[in-house]
């Protein structure tokens, strides 16, 4: 199978800059409490923030939508998906932004992406299936 149209995660500060300053301000604090441990903990979750916030991909092949996170991998097929809203849901999903897709698939799935091309995520989703109904919540 080849790999399909990739489109990277959005990065939204709004979601990235409290992570942040939590971690450092956690680092701070365990540097001049001499809490190294602690330190060598935090830097592994910060690794793991890292490649939850900046690897997210949303694949498109010809017959469904593919998307990747750290550890998660879901598998959505196009014929299922029914609508593609806009939204600023702030549920946990495999979007590292609140300027976010809803996807909605089956009769009563629904997922959250945030791709950094949505109109180029959604073209690509309504040329292989163009049942789809988009809904904005912004005009255009």
């Amino acid at each position: 199978m080849s790999e399909g149209m990739v489109f990277k995660s959005k990065i939204g500060y709004e979601l990235l800059i409290p992570v942040l300053i939590t971690v450092w301000g956690t680092s701070v604090l365990l540097m001049v409490s001499n809490v190294w441990v602690g330190l060598a903990l935090l830097l592994i979750t910060t690794i793991w923030i890292y490649f939850t916030f900046f690897r997210i991909r949303y694949f498109i092949y010809e017959d469904k939508v593919e998307i990747r996170a750290l550890f998660f991998k879901k598998e959505i097929a196009l014929s299922s998906i029914h609508k593609i809203s806009e939204t600023r849901d702030l549920w946990s999903s495999p979007a590292a932004s609140t300027d976010r897709l809803a996807i909605y698939y089956d009769k009563t799935q629904r997922i959250l992406i945030s791709p950094k091309d949505k109109r180029g995520f959604i073209i690509q989703i309504t040329q292989r299936n163009p049942e789809v109904k988009i809904e904005y919540t912004r005009k255009r």
